[in-house]
C-alpha cells in the first residue's frame, strides 16, 4: 500500500515538532481536495448543510494536529489518513444533528454497502485504505458497468456474481421473484446469471475491474 510521501513526511515532523505553521501548510495542501471529495460523496447531507462538512474536515485536520503519533507514515499517505479522519467526523456529526434524523438509519447502512463491495471486490475484508479513495474506485466500476449493461437489474446481479455470491435468495430478492418456490427461483435465476455471466465474459468486465483496483 502507498507510504507517506517524503514531502508529508516533512510536514509529519514539523507538527510533532509543534511548527506553529504546520496545521496551516497540511491545510492549504489537502483541505481543499477533501473537502471537495465529501462534498462529492455526502451531496445529499450537503444539499442540506455544508458546514457539517467543514467542520468535519477542520475537526480532522485539528485533531492530527494534536495527536500526530496516530499517524503511521509506513502504512498510509498523509492525505489518505486525513480523509479516512474527516469522514468519521463527518458520519458521526451526521448522527448526532437532529436535522438528519430521517437520514440516520440509512446512513449507515449506505456505508456499509460500499465498504462490503468493496472488501468483496479486492478479497480484502482488512484493508486500511481510505474509504474514500474506495469509493473513487467504486464509482469506476459503476461506470464501467453501465457501458455494458441496459439496466440496474442487471448492475446488481452482475455485482453479486462478481462478489462470487452463491446464494439463490439474494438474486431472487433483485429479480423480485421470492415469492415463487424454490425450484422455479432457482431455474429463473441461473437463466439471468448465465446471460450475464456471457456479457462479463465477452467483455473481459472481471478483468478490467481488476485493473481499475490495481
Amino acid at each position: 500500500m502507498p507510504k507517506a510521501t517524503p514531502s508529508e513526511i516533512e510536514l509529519n515532523t514539523l507538527v510533532k515538532n509543534d511548527n506553529a505553521l504546520a496545521l496551516s501548510k497540511i491545510f492549504d495542501a489537502y483541505g481543499a481536495a477533501i473537502t471537495s471529495k465529501l462534498k462529492k460523496f455526502y451531496s445529499k447531507y450537503a444539499k442540506i448543510d455544508e458546514t457539517l462538512i467543514l467542520q468535519s474536515v477542520n475537526d480532522a485536520f485539528w485533531g492530527y494536529y494534536k495527536n500526530p503519533h496516530t499517524f503511521d507514515p509506513d502504512k498510509s499517505t498523509l492525505l489518505r489518513f486525513l480523509e479516512v479522519a474527516a469522514e468519521r467526523d463527518l458520519i458521526n456529526l451526521l448522527k448526532k444533528e437532529r436535522k438528519f434524523l430521517d437520514f440516520k438509519n440509512d446512513l449507515p447502512s449506505d456505508v456499509e454497502l460500499e465498504e462490503k463491495m468493496w472488501n468483496r471486490a479486492t478479497g480484502n475484508g482488512d484493508s486500511p485504505e481510505s474509504d474514500l479513495i474506495n469509493k473513487e474506485i467504486l464509482h469506476k466500476i459503476e461506470e464501467q458497468f453501465k457501458n455494458h449493461f441496459k439496466n440496474e437489474r442487471d448492475i446488481e446481479i452482475a455485482k453479486l456474481i462478481l462478489s462470487k455470491v452463491r446464494e439463490t435468495d439474494r438474486f431472487s430478492k433483485i429479480l423480485e421473484i421470492s415469492e415463487l418456490d424454490i425450484d422455479e427461483q432457482q431455474k429463473l435465476v441461473k437463466q439471468h446469471k448465465d446471460r450475464i455471466k456471457k456479457i462479463l465474459d465477452r467483455h473481459n468486465i472481471e478483468v478490467t475491474l481488476k485493473n481499475l483496483m490495481a
